[in-house]
Protein backbone atom coordinates (compact mmCIF):
# COMPACT_ATOMS: atom_id res chain seq x y z
CA UNK A 1 0.00 0.00 0.00
CA UNK A 2 1.19 3.51 -0.65
CA UNK A 3 0.23 6.65 1.24
CA UNK A 4 0.95 10.30 0.64
CA UNK A 5 2.72 12.38 3.27
CA UNK A 6 -0.65 13.28 4.86
CA UNK A 7 -1.55 9.60 5.33
CA UNK A 8 -4.06 9.22 2.47
CA UNK A 9 -4.11 5.78 0.82
CA UNK A 10 -3.08 6.10 -2.83
CA UNK A 11 -2.77 2.47 -3.93
CA UNK A 12 -3.02 -1.12 -2.77
CA UNK A 13 -1.92 -4.31 -4.52
CA UNK A 14 -4.26 -7.24 -5.20
CA UNK A 15 -2.99 -9.30 -2.25
CA UNK A 16 -3.55 -6.40 0.15
CA UNK A 17 -6.97 -5.77 -1.29
CA UNK A 18 -7.87 -9.44 -0.82
CA UNK A 19 -6.64 -9.39 2.81
CA UNK A 20 -8.88 -6.38 3.46
CA UNK A 21 -12.02 -7.98 2.15
CA UNK A 22 -11.68 -7.04 -1.52
CA UNK A 23 -13.09 -3.53 -1.27
CA UNK A 24 -11.49 -0.83 -3.41
CA UNK A 25 -13.20 1.72 -1.14
CA UNK A 26 -10.01 1.95 0.89
CA UNK A 27 -8.39 4.28 -1.64
CA UNK A 28 -8.53 7.78 -0.21
CA UNK A 29 -8.86 6.51 3.37
CA UNK A 30 -6.55 7.93 6.03
CA UNK A 31 -3.83 5.66 7.44
CA UNK A 32 -5.22 5.79 10.99
CA UNK A 33 -8.59 4.49 9.78
CA UNK A 34 -6.96 1.15 8.98
CA UNK A 35 -6.30 0.45 12.67
CA UNK A 36 -8.47 -0.03 15.72
CA UNK A 37 -8.53 3.08 17.90
CA UNK A 38 -6.48 1.46 20.66
CA UNK A 39 -3.54 1.27 18.21
CA UNK A 40 -3.78 4.83 16.88
CA UNK A 41 -0.92 6.13 19.05
CA UNK A 42 1.43 3.43 17.69
CA UNK A 43 0.29 4.09 14.12
CA UNK A 44 0.60 7.87 14.52
CA UNK A 45 4.13 7.51 15.93
CA UNK A 46 5.15 5.21 13.06
CA UNK A 47 3.71 7.64 10.52
CA UNK A 48 5.68 10.50 12.07
CA UNK A 49 8.86 8.43 11.98
CA UNK A 50 8.32 7.61 8.29
CA UNK A 51 7.62 11.31 7.58
CA UNK A 52 11.03 12.14 9.08
CA UNK A 53 12.69 9.76 6.60
CA UNK A 54 13.19 6.70 8.81
CA UNK A 55 11.61 3.25 8.62
CA UNK A 56 9.13 2.45 11.36
CA UNK A 57 7.65 -0.83 12.57
CA UNK A 58 4.67 -1.55 14.82
CA UNK A 59 2.15 -4.30 15.56
CA UNK A 60 -1.56 -3.64 15.63
CA UNK A 61 -4.97 -5.24 15.41
CA UNK A 62 -7.57 -4.60 12.76
CA UNK A 63 -11.15 -5.63 12.10
CA UNK A 64 -11.96 -6.53 8.50
CA UNK A 65 -15.70 -7.01 8.58
CA UNK A 66 -16.17 -9.38 11.52
CA UNK A 67 -12.69 -10.92 11.35
CA UNK A 68 -10.05 -9.62 13.75
CA UNK A 69 -6.52 -9.76 12.40
CA UNK A 70 -3.13 -8.70 13.76
CA UNK A 71 -0.35 -7.21 11.67
CA UNK A 72 3.36 -6.54 11.93
CA UNK A 73 3.66 -3.42 9.83
CA UNK A 74 6.66 -1.63 8.37
CA UNK A 75 6.43 1.90 6.99
CA UNK A 76 9.12 2.72 4.45
CA UNK A 77 9.56 6.40 3.58
CA UNK A 78 9.33 7.44 -0.06
CA UNK A 79 9.65 10.79 -1.84
CA UNK A 80 5.92 11.46 -1.71
CA UNK A 81 4.93 9.71 1.53
CA UNK A 82 5.43 6.11 2.61
CA UNK A 83 4.91 2.50 1.61
CA UNK A 84 3.24 0.10 4.03
CA UNK A 85 4.42 -3.51 4.08
CA UNK A 86 2.32 -5.70 6.31
CA UNK A 87 2.76 -9.24 7.60
CA UNK A 88 -0.34 -11.02 8.90
CA UNK A 89 0.61 -12.32 12.37
CA UNK A 90 -2.91 -13.33 13.40
CA UNK A 91 -2.09 -17.01 13.90
CA UNK A 92 1.01 -16.32 16.02
CA UNK A 93 -0.90 -13.75 18.08
CA UNK A 94 -3.79 -16.13 18.79
CA UNK A 95 -1.41 -18.97 19.71
CA UNK A 96 0.53 -16.65 22.03
CA UNK A 97 -2.66 -15.50 23.75
CA UNK A 98 -3.90 -19.07 24.16
CA UNK A 99 -0.56 -20.09 25.68
CA UNK A 100 -0.88 -17.23 28.19
CA UNK A 101 -4.43 -18.31 29.01
CA UNK A 102 -3.34 -21.93 29.63
CA UNK A 103 -0.42 -20.72 31.79
CA UNK A 104 -2.78 -18.50 33.80
CA UNK A 105 -5.16 -21.40 34.34
CA UNK A 106 -2.28 -23.66 35.44
CA UNK A 107 -1.06 -20.97 37.86
CA UNK A 108 -4.59 -20.58 39.24
CA UNK A 109 -4.94 -24.32 39.80
CA UNK A 110 -1.57 -24.46 41.56
CA UNK A 111 -2.54 -21.58 43.86
CA UNK A 112 -5.93 -23.15 44.55
CA UNK A 113 -4.26 -26.45 45.57
CA UNK A 114 -1.89 -24.59 47.90
CA UNK A 115 -4.76 -22.59 49.41
CA UNK A 116 -6.98 -25.66 49.84
CA UNK A 117 -4.20 -27.68 51.50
Amino acid sequence: MTFDRHGTCLSVNEHGLEKMGGSANILGEHFLNFWQEEYHDHARTAMGTAASGEQATFEAGRLFGTARTWWRTKLIPSNDGFVLVGLDITEQTIIGRLELLVKSEEDYEQLRRIYDA
